[in-house]
């Protein structure tokens, strides 16, 4: 539990949403448990699922951000820019660092 509010928190930090996420993530583990083939790998896959539904989540924000004060909707560029895919990488490299300093029980 603590490692899955970690996960979320670290996306959308100390909110209501950050519970939200973990209870999405919860869900969808129930929903995909049968996807599981090695028991012993559960807190990774269960890891992968929280940084799944915490980036839906923060797409989902981006897009609903996307429409102007003026009403007028703005489509999104057709890729991401360069700056933008070095954060993107940034912050895979430290969440997996911070999965890394988790124990196995977390």
């Amino acid at each position: 539990m603590r490692a899955v509010r970690g996960v979320a928190r670290h996306f959308v930090g100390h909110t209501p949403d950050a519970d939200d996420l973990c209870q999405e993530t919860f869900l969808q583990a129930y929903e995909k448990l049968y996807q599981l083939r090695d028991g012993d790998r559960f807190s990774g896959w269960l890891r992968g699922i929280a940084t799944s539904v915490a980036l839906m989540w923060l797409r989902r924000q981006r897009a609903r951000s996307e429409v102007s004060d003026a009403g007028v909707l703005t489509l999104p560029d057709s890729g991401p820019w360069p700056d933008r895919q070095l954060q993107k990488d940034d912050l895979r490299q430290e969440i997996a660092r911070m999965l890394d300093t988790l124990s196995e029980g977390e």
